[in-house]
């Protein structure tokens, strides 16, 4: 069972849903099947297996073999996480070239940090520098280096987002809701990163590969990036990770915590769903810009309702009477608006 649980986590990393992932498990343990033979081992209807195969040949995890009936196979696996390891290897390119770019500038906004004293140290600095939001993902033993900073931030009323991998310690936890609220803790089992980003203006990445199997010494590096572009593409990855992970504590939303400004579009979507979902109205502010156009935008109005996929991530606004736009994040594309900051200014039970 472990070994199961491992595995879906896994796959969910690969950017499978839990269906998905199972499906994808049945082909590669069974060979090719047909619809009617996957259909024999998962409780789906027929039309939403073949969605979720339509998914699994969209992302590559699975080919359609003609015939009558059409057969199903899963793609091999070793070539799937090559294609992935080329899209790290891809991202870590970009960051090299990004951080010699600017490190060529006279005030650059990319620096290294070299061994685990100097992560930590920046990422203490970065965290006593938050204003409003901190969104970390980071192995389980570094909680104690970093615990009284981040309790310091929520006692200055920074909301606070911790992943943790592959466990949330228990007396961090407790320790950290005790200075306040402002607090939101998952965890899972496989970590993609070190990853702290703040305000959504900054961020420290560090790779995985240093906290595990005893690694971590002078060989450790970190990015730090004072740029927005880089911290909104690693909370797409953050954002991923956070809503597939398992919660550990969540903060009770009420309507008395309101209004609450987000600077990250993703993790605003999230809350306003979250609060749909308990039966609230939400009304919200977003300032922005259009998205094909330059004219700076600031709307109000109910949100009417929420996407959330691995692709798309926005909500409709209902601005007046049969009037609706839709909202996206930094680098929209096929929504109204491109927020640049959310504010949640108040919710109330639906009569």
């Amino acid at each position: 069972m472990m070994l199961e649980e491992e595995l879906l986590e896994a796959l969910a990393e690969l950017g499978l849903t839990r269906r998905e992932s199972y499906v994808y498990v049945l082909l590669l343990r069974r060979g090719p099947s047909a619809v009617s033979e996957i259909l024999e081992h998962i409780n789906v209807h027929q039309p939403q297996l073949y969605n979720i195969l339509k998914n699994l040949i969209r992302k590559g995890f699975v080919k359609v073999i003609d015939g009558r009936p059409k057969m199903y196979a899963a793609n091999d696996p070793e070539v799937i996480v090559e294609r992935k390891e080329a899209e790290l290897r891809k991202c870590r390119k970009l960051i090299k070239e990004l951080a010699k770019e600017r490190n060529e500038q006279k005030e650059s906004a990319v620096w290294v940090a070299r061994n685990r004293e100097g992560l930590i140290r920046n990422a203490i600095e970065m965290i006593k520098r938050s204003k409003n939001e901190l969104y970390v993902e980071l192995p389980t033993h570094l909680a104690d280096q970093l615990v009284e900073s981040v309790a310091d931030a929520i006692r200055r009323g920074v909301r606070v987002y911790l992943l943790f991998f592959p466990r949330a310690p228990s007396p961090v936890v407790k320790t950290l809701s005790n200075a306040g609220r402002n607090l939101n803790v998952k965890e899972k089992a496989l970590g993609q990163f070190f990853l702290l980003i703040s305000d959504m203006s900054s961020c420290i990445y560090a790779p995985r590969r240093y906290f595990v199997g005893g690694r971590g010494g002078e060989d450790v590096y970190a990015v730090l990036f004072k740029e927005r572009e880089m911290a909104f593409f690693f909370m797409h990855h953050f954002f991923e990770a956070w809503r597939r992970a398992k919660t550990v504590l969540a903060e009770e939303l009420i309507p008395s915590l309101y209004p609450r400004t987000f600077t990250s579009h993703r993790m605003a979507v999230d809350e306003i769903l979250r609060l749909m979902n308990k039966g609230f109205k939400v009304v919200v502010e977003v300032e922005g810009k259009e998205v094909r156009g330059d004219r700076k935008l600031r709307l109000s109005g109910e949100v009417d309702s929420v996407t959330v996929t691995s692709e798309v991530v926005n909500f409709t606004l209902r601005v007046r009477k049969g009037e609706e736009v839709k909202v996206g994040g930094y680098n929209s594309e096929v929504e109204d608006v491109e927020s640049e900051k959310i504010t949640i200014v108040r919710v109330s039970k639906r009569s």
